[in-house]
């Protein structure tokens, strides 16, 4: 019987063998510690090596050490989790996207676990020249438009003589495109930053509630002008947030000018606010047509837009989305999107609550960031508290974890 299992299994490796040796990218098949089983010619050429002297060996060994830690953490979880996981590795100029996909045997565990790695250096390039062209471009268009804006106002306002009914209609035309390329260019900017790692989030202690508050409060007269209901729902318990004021406007604004541009008169648009874990989650939601099933995986992809005309609005830029996803993601958050077509659509983002230890390490990373970023020194100052009894003694179980871990 044990005769059987072990041939069983073994030609399930042959096979898997030949389905690696089937692509052209890297692909390996190992166990959940690790350890290779069978490697395709490109992973064993990468390695230098030849397929009997990388089989039964372990991956996390055969890898550069700046890349071994990841690619454990993400197998591992793919192992415990029973979930594939995708990755980027970067390595000596080299960018790979690696998957990785537990196989389950017929109890349910996982036996297997298949690694797949793609290089993508050259799409990786092509895209941080493009976002350094829309940068330098977007740049380059702002300031002459401001001039023409600026310009067209004048002429408006009737500096430069009386002007007709009809010469205001067809200026007022040019105002508003030319306000609507205004907003794209910041638009690109705001995600060209983002994309090159340029945006650095100025935190600060906050209370979400008011801030909620504080942005329906600016949508109050266009809800009411489009006969709309604007709710807000609230968590009593809502704790202070350690974020950007600022960058987290731009995600409420963009997310409730979103719903109240898509949703018919009459409708009603709801803000919710509540603790979930160590996170506080917000949800945007509004009554209306909701979005299609095959729309819905695209929405937070660059320039991808859903007209709303219907509803009296315009398609927007088609940025604004990805933007409010990257925004919530630098808060260390998550932003995704929910719809029923017929019952509307929820705009779902979570951010973790101010946590006094995270906040310190938050804070000391984003000012060696901006340091970074503007060629500049940063002073650290380290405390080693000496009478540690004496603080816990006069401070008890509250004394600051973070001390604790400098006194260790």
């Amino acid at each position: 019987m044990k005769d059987e299992k072990d041939q069983d299994l073994r030609a399930r490796e042959e096979t898997g063998r030949q389905l690696l040796n089937a692509f052209s990218d890297g692909a390996l098949l190992i166990d959940p510690h690790g350890v290779i089983l069978a490697a395709n010619e490109t992973v064993v050429k990468s390695f230098g090596a030849s397929g009997k002297d990388i089989n039964g060996g372990c991956l996390y060994d055969l890898l550069p050490v700046e890349v071994a830690g990841v690619a454990r953490e993400h197998i591992e979880k793919a192992v415990l989790s029973g979930a594939q996981e995708r990755y980027e590795e970067r390595h000596a100029g080299i960018v790979r996207s690696v998957g990785v996909f537990p196989l389950f045997n017929g109890r349910g565990e996982v036996e297997r676990v298949a690694v797949f790695s793609r290089d993508i250096t050259k799409e990786r390039n092509v895209d941080r020249m493009k976002t350094e062209f829309v940068s330098i471009a977007s740049h380059e268009l702002r300031t002459p438009l401001g001039n023409i804006m600026e310009s067209v106002s004048q002429v408006v306002d009737g500096l430069y003589g009386e002007i007709s009914q009809e010469q205001k209609m067809v200026l007022g035309i040019a105002h508003r495109n030319c306000t609507r390329m205004a907003r794209l260019i910041h638009d690109l900017l705001d995600i060209s930053r983002i994309e090159s790692g340029k945006i650095v989030l100025t935190r600060r202690l906050v209370d979400v509630g008011t801030k909620i508050l504080n942005v329906l409060d600016v949508f109050k007269a266009p809800a009411k002008q489009k006969g709309l209901e604007l709710r807000y729902e609230a968590d009593s318990r809502l704790p202070m947030a350690y974020i950007d004021a600022d960058r987290m406007d731009q995600v409420l604004v963009n997310l409730i000018g979103n719903a109240i541009k898509f949703t018919p008169s009459g409708g009603t648009i709801t803000v919710e606010a509540g603790l979930e874990g160590g996170f506080i989650r917000c949800v945007v939601s509004n009554t209306g047509a909701g979005i299609a099933p095959e729309d819905l995986d695209s929405i937070f992809d660059k320039f991808v837009t859903l007209s709303s005309a219907a509803n009296g609005g315009d398609s927007g830029t088609g940025l604004g989305l990805p933007i409010a996803l990257q925004l919530v993601r630098l808060h260390g958050g998550d932003l995704w999107a929910e719809s029923e077509p017929g019952w509307g659509n929820r705009f779902i983002f979570r951010i973790p609550d101010y946590q006094s230890e995270a906040a310190l390490l938050e804070n000391l990373a984003e000012r060696i960031a901006r340091a970074e970023v503007g060629h500049t020194g940063i002073s650290l100052l380290g405390i080693r508290p000496k009478e540690w009894s004496e603080i816990r003694t006069q401070r008890g179980a509250g004394a600051p974890l973070f001390l604790q871990k400098l006194r260790d």
